[in-house]
């Protein structure tokens, strides 16, 4: 099941069924489960002669890394498969892939909020209503406006429906804060809005959350002893055929196989002579961003897909933080040095030669220090000659290094794995980065978030740079139907043993059990207590 539904969170029978709409009536009764598991079985079969052959051949050639005698059942369908099966498939180089979706033509969305509301078979909610209103309003006059508005009264359909009503030539890049946000935004309210409109609507996110078709195709030409690696293939070659974007988070239980993905996933390099030049996952989400009509993405990722749109802040506080990671810069010091050994190579001035090699002194210098434990920041005078050598170096390959260098800020060395001898080189800027300084003059934005009041002195707007943006927050609306309860009695965790602070923990829950309320328990672990972990 692992192998054949690769993006299910869970395996257990009950969400096998679940998924699968397979009748498990008394779960773990012996006839009961017996019964789902045979249907299961045959549920995987049909799925698997659904498969073509090729891909059936390539799975049997990995089943031998299969639980007892598995691999029968995939042999059995590829013998009994038609080489003529009909499928929704193209094979690149012994990959299946999905055909890409043909483009359907957009729906013209209504300038009537509650009329796209239901035609999207939503109910109506009149705070809702009230922020999508002041949300037209701000983009049909602001070029910078924000908007506070509580949780809970739909936001994202509040803002997204008034943007797309409007024409907007450049399009559309909604920044979200998390992958998690990123993830429920498309699967959630973009799916709908593609279905309903036909919009144009693309994720994007780095390129290490891609698998690079490439690596996939290299590995699997590999032997592997490794039993984990090559069912992780297996579902990587079932995955290929559901999947239309190569988002590894497709994948319900991608944290088995972390020690694998640092071979597979995109590094941000295609070449030309790529196997998968055009079905290349991170190519063509790239190729999309730019044309799409709605991009939803973390301004982070790349800052470049900005010009000329319309940026919508979700969560918009937290882009304090994205400021700040896009403050800082960060390169591999072995990587650098194989460029100015390439360089080196190549380079006939003399005065270029010279530049090169008081640069690459100094870069082994910061290597060796740090490697022998010696140093983690770096020396001054280290940092003043590269910061001298690079002002004068005039190499257009290196102007990126040349900026790092040469930048005003605070340099230090680190590595999440010293054996590996990949040592980074860090630098932060001295001064708080504001958003009005990177925002393009082309650009109108429109920040959304609960909490943008940050004190009666000072707001986020005014943080952010932006002291004279449109603001406007919404009456907020409290419910009544909450109470806190605190219990005065209960034991130090200190004081007694675990036992008995457990049993205390019962005797509270059974009391709360009587209220017939649901009830969620979150255990907090603090490390080194005297008592241990509850």
């Amino acid at each position: 099941a692992q192998i054949f539904y690769p993006q299910l969170e869970k395996y257990n029978l009950g969400i096998l069924c679940q998924e699968l709409g397979i009748s498990l009536e008394q779960a773990h009764s012996a006839l009961s489960d017996a019964q789902a598991t045979a249907e299961l079985f045959l549920c995987m079969r049909q799925k698997m002669f659904g498969l073509p052959k090729g891909l059936l051949e390539r799975l049997l050639s990995l089943s031998d890394s299969l639980l007892y005698e598995s691999y029968l059942v995939i042999e059995e369908v590829y013998q009994k498969q038609s080489l003529l099966v009909e499928h929704d498939l193209v094979e690149v180089q012994g990959l299946f892939l999905r055909k890409e979706k043909p483009v359907l033509s957009p729906r013209k969305l209504s300038k009537d909020f509650q009329t796209n509301i239901a035609l999207l078979g939503l109910e109506e909610r009149s705070q809702q209503e009230e922020f999508a209103q002041k949300v037209q309003e701000f983009l049909q006059g602001e070029a910078i406006s924000f908007i506070q508005a509580q949780t809970g009264i739909g936001k994202t359909y509040g803002y997204l429906l008034p943007a797309l009503s409007l024409e907007n030539e450049g399009g559309i890049l909604l920044s979200v804060p998390t992958k998690i946000l990123q993830n429920q935004v498309i699967q959630e309210e973009a799916k709908r809005l593609e279905e309903i409109f036909h919009i144009s609507i693309q994720s994007l996110k780095g390129p290490q959350n891609y698998l690079k078709l490439d690596a996939f195709h290299t590995v699997l030409e590999e032997e592997e002893s490794n039993r984990l690696y090559t069912r992780f293939k297996m579902q990587l070659l079932v995955w290929l055929t559901e999947t239309d974007t190569g988002d590894l988070d497709e994948i319900g239980q991608l944290y088995r196989y972390q020690q694998f993905l640092p071979n597979l996933v995109h590094d941000g390099n295609l070449h030309k002579d790529s196997l998968f030049w055009l079905e290349d996952f991170w190519k063509r989400g790239q190729d999309k961003a730019r044309s799409c009509k709605l991009l939803v993405t973390r301004l982070e990722d790349d800052p470049s897909l900005l010009e000329g749109r319309l940026l919508i802040l979700d969560e918009a506080q937290k882009i304090l933080l994205t400021l700040e990671n896009l403050s800082r810069k960060t390169y591999l010091l072995t990587d650098l040095l194989d460029q100015l050994d390439q360089a080196l190579s190549r380079e006939e001035g003399m005065l270029q030669r010279r530049l090169l090699e008081s640069i690459r002194f100094e870069v082994s210098y910061l290597l060796d220090q740090f490697l022998s434990g010696k140093r983690k920041m770096c020396p001054a005078s280290s940092i003043d000659k590269l910061h001298q050598d690079f002002s004068e170096l005039n190499l257009p390959e290196f102007k990126d290094y040349q900026r790092f260098f040469t930048s005003e800020g605070e340099f230090w060395l680190s590595t999440s794995d010293v054996s590996s001898k990949k040592v980074e080189i860090t630098s932060s800027r001295n001064h708080r980065l504001l958003f009005s300084q990177i925002f393009p003059e082309s650009c109108q934005l429109l920040g959304i978030s609960a909490t943008l009041e940050i004190s009666s002195r000072v707001s986020l707007p005014e943080l952010l740079g932006f002291p004279q943006a449109a603001f406007y927050c919404m009456d907020e609306q409290f419910q009544e139907n909450q109470e806190i309860l605190l219990v005065k009695d209960f034991p130090l965790v200190t004081e007694i043993s675990s036992e008995e602070y457990a049993q205390a923990i019962v005797e509270v829950l059974e009391e709360l059990f009587q209220f017939e309320e649901p009830i969620l328990v979150l255990f907090r672990c603090f490390e080194g207590s005297p008592s241990g972990p509850v």
